[in-house]
């Protein structure tokens, strides 16, 4: 496939060939082992984090392609936010869907970029992640595409030729009149390629077995504006995500009591949940 950052405006997503080498793909998997007390206590999902080093080590190049991604498409993600290792093996098969928590505490998936690198993967064309292209959505259907353009926090189901769309932030659901699958496509990795992916692309782990490590390295704007109320609100599907994860949502609403506020900018709680991660 080619290096074309700009499909990240108009498809979504980008692939980029050995965009980490061997030497930098050991360096991720004796961080991945390094130690328990990366381990995430989020009922919703079985994480890891990445060490505060790593992060740092990989910030260049992260930082870099951002902004090349910035100059083709205008998606301004100038933050890293966190780092995540997802590993199959710890039971890591996702659905479709569109990422959760990090829409309901931003509120922002267009200058919100995934970068996902796996670096334990046997081979090529087992453990990839399947992906929705958007412009191939807006063929299908406009209505579909419309709804969810730079949204988030969704849950979707192929049925019987037909599309079930989930809303978790507020318990709703549409069904659109075409199967998902039929435009689904699944770029192949190799360790230390990288797949670069807007946050609200629809997405899942593709089928099949084998073991695959990968880290997930989140940039957005530091710009976007996080607000308290938005926050607390929506239905019984997001309060059950953030009971699962309570632990994060109590140090931003600490944070916000604190400030004596009720919206702050992402770079500066970005800046202080990172400050107490490590």
């Amino acid at each position: 496939m080619d290096i074309t950052l700009s499909d990240v405006g108009g498809r979504g997503f980008a692939v980029v060939p050995g965009f980490l080498s061997a030497l930098e793909c050991e360096r991720l998997s004796d961080d991945y082992s390094a130690s328990s007390k990366q381990i995430v206590h989020n009922k919703n999902y079985n994480i890891k984090l990445a060490g505060a080093q790593l992060m740092q080590e990989l910030e260049e190049k992260l930082s870099a392609t951002a902004d090349a991604i910035r100059q083709a498409c205008n998606i301004d993600a100038d933050v890293t936010s966190s780092g995540i290792y997802f590993s199959t093996g710890r039971g890591i098969r996702f659905p479709w869907h569109q990422d959760h928590e990090s829409y309901f505490i931003f509120n922002d998936h267009h200058h919100y970029l995934n970068f996902y690198i796996p670096f334990i993967k046997p081979r090529r064309t087992n453990g990839n992640l399947s992906l929705i292209p958007f412009d191939q959505l807006r063929e299908v259907s406009p209505e579909c595409h419309d709804r969810l353009f730079h949204r988030g926090a969704t849950s979707l189901v192929s049925r019987e030729g037909t599309t079930i769309v989930q809303f978790d932030e507020d318990d709703t659901e549409m069904k659109f009149p075409f199967d998902l699958e039929s435009i689904a496509v699944t770029p192949e990795l190799g360790p230390g390629d990288l797949l670069v992916l807007r946050g609200d692309v629809v997405h899942k782990t593709q089928d099949g077995d084998g073991e695959r490590v990968a880290i997930s390295l989140r940039r957005q704007s530091s710009k976007v504006i996080v607000n308290k109320d938005r926050l607390l609100s929506g239905g019984h599907r997001k309060s059950a995500f953030m009971l699962g994860n309570m632990a994060i949502y109590r140090q931003i609403l600490a944070f916000f009591k604190n400030r004596g506020v009720d919206e702050v900018n992402a770079g500066e709680l970005i800046t202080f949940l990172r400050q107490r991660s490590q």
